[in-house]
């Protein structure tokens, strides 16, 4: 199924009661988001522009880049197709992404030139009708004008799309969230759509939504909790969500990151003093912590680096399901209840993952436990959008925004305040474990060498 900060101070908000301040908010961020709709919008050359979504604190744009997907289905349409149309599409943005992304997550590792080569390959043979793993490009031959309905389908209603999730991003993204963004449209490739640790760019496969049978030869619906999905990463991202790293690759960095693990530095470095990377300080915190018995400091880093990924995609869950409701779909709560069902089992896999870690499992069993839990759309992605959608319910948007802008740490702490008790949340010896991990982590951040 693909479902799947305190508020910045303004001048306009200073020396008024919060309350006041929070309950204006969504008004004023919709009223910024409609005129900036009128003002800066635009489509041409296959390119729409989302301009500045949100109050001024805030400002994100998104940019849609269809070309990579229309040149793929003009090869298809084409009975010979020349080698220069050939580099055309396998040169194009969209598909660099997709070679890149590939690449990063190919084990064992092969280069983004191996993988163009192999992609294209799979072009070759899709144009002869022939299947290729990962790909099936094969299916496009059969019936290039479902995929040119398509993408005709997707240029028409991408100003709705634009509206839906501008109007979801700007009420679920903190204000420190900033950036701009391209949405490259492709067809081909191995998942619905991705996005990256180190770029504001997504990838959207175009032919994973079309419909063979159906009258509308495109799923807008599911596309747009995909793409909302994703752009809620970039939003993440860029508002701070990920475990911290040096603007530049420094050799002090990479030193602590290979000895300690980088998700680990990245938390201990934010919960000490993030304004400026310190070599020094950094690692005279970690040399002087003394982990707990029988703990490995690389599992712990893996554990954190799942802390933080099931943050990111259980709230890109909880904030990209409702587009499917706000575009018409229908019996998408019992898709969601449905998807649901199992969340007990998943959260005795997350308790068991973390068990292993305080028992000293090393980090190859960690990253097996979390390849597992992370299958798919699964177990984990299921345990964050719990998590996230008991923080927004029972804590409120404010501090779910907060969580956001300040990481994992900050998202099971708010998760715990909320006393989750029951089958379907963190058990106690879990919640127990982790607020150690919690402790440990902010006391070596909050070491002063110097002192």
């Amino acid at each position: 199924m693909d479902l799947p900060c305190p508020l910045r101070e303004t001048e306009h908000s200073r020396g008024r009661p919060p309350a006041a301040v929070e309950r204006d908010r969504p008004v004023a961020r919709a009223a910024a988001a409609l005129s900036s709709f009128a003002s800066v919008a635009r489509a041409a050359g296959g390119l729409l522009l989302l301009g500045p979504l949100a109050a001024s604190a805030s400002h994100f744009e998104v940019h849609f880049d269809d070309r990579s997907a229309d040149r793929m289905i003009t090869a298809f349409e084409r009975e010979g197709v020349s080698v220069e149309l050939l580099e055309e599409v396998t040169r194009s943005d969209g598909y660099r992404l997709l070679y890149d992304q590939i690449a990063a997550g190919s084990k064992p590792f092969r280069p983004v030139q191996t993988v163009e080569e192999e992609f294209r390959a799979a072009l070759e043979a899709g144009l002869d009708g022939q299947p290729w793993p990962g790909h099936g490009l094969h299916r496009i031959r059969a019936r290039p004008d479902r995929y040119r309905e398509a993408l005709r389908e997707f240029r028409r209603i991408r100003s709705t799309l634009q509206w839906k999730i501008s109007a979801r991003l700007s009420e679920m993204l903190p204000p420190v969230s900033d950036f701009t963004s391209t949405a490259h449209l492709i067809v081909g490739g191995d998942m619905a759509g991705f996005a990256f640790s180190d770029r504001s760019d997504v990838v959207i496969r175009l032919d994973d939504f079309v419909r063979a049978t159906d009258e509308s030869p495109l799923d807008v619906d599911r596309l747009a909790t995909v793409l909302g999905h994703e752009l809620f990463h970039v939003g993440f991202r860029s508002a701070g969500g990920l475990p911290p790293r040096p603007p530049s690759r420094e050799e002090s960095w990479l030193r602590l990151a290979t000895a300690h693990g980088p998700d680990l530095v990245g938390e201990v470095w934010r919960a000490g003093d993030p304004s400026g990377w310190n070599a020094w300080a950094m690692a005279s915190r970690l040399s002087a912590w003394v982990p707990p018995p029988a703990w490995n400091p690389r599992s712990v880093d893996r554990v954190v680096a799942v802390m933080s990924r099931l943050q990111n995609e259980g709230s890109a869950v909880y904030v990209s399901a409702p587009l499917r409701r706000q575009l018409g779909s229908r019996g998408t709560d019992a898709e969601l209840a449905t998807w649901l069902r199992d969340l007990g089992e998943d959260l005795r896999r997350f308790g068991e993952m973390v068990e292993r870690m305080a028992h000293g499992a090393d980090p190859e069993e960690i990253d097996r436990l979390a390849a597992d839990g992370f299958r798919s759309d699964g177990p984990f992605y299921r345990v964050g959008y719990r998590m996230a959608e008991r923080i927004d319910t029972l804590a409120g948007r404010r501090p779910f925004l907060d969580t956001i802008r300040q990481g994992p740490l900050e998202f099971f702490e708010t998760y715990f305040e909320t006393h989750p008790y029951g089958p379907e949340q963190i058990d106690p010896v879990t919640e127990q474990e982790i607020r150690r991990l919690i402790r440990e982590i902010r006391a070596v951040g909050a070491f002063d060498p110097e002192g």
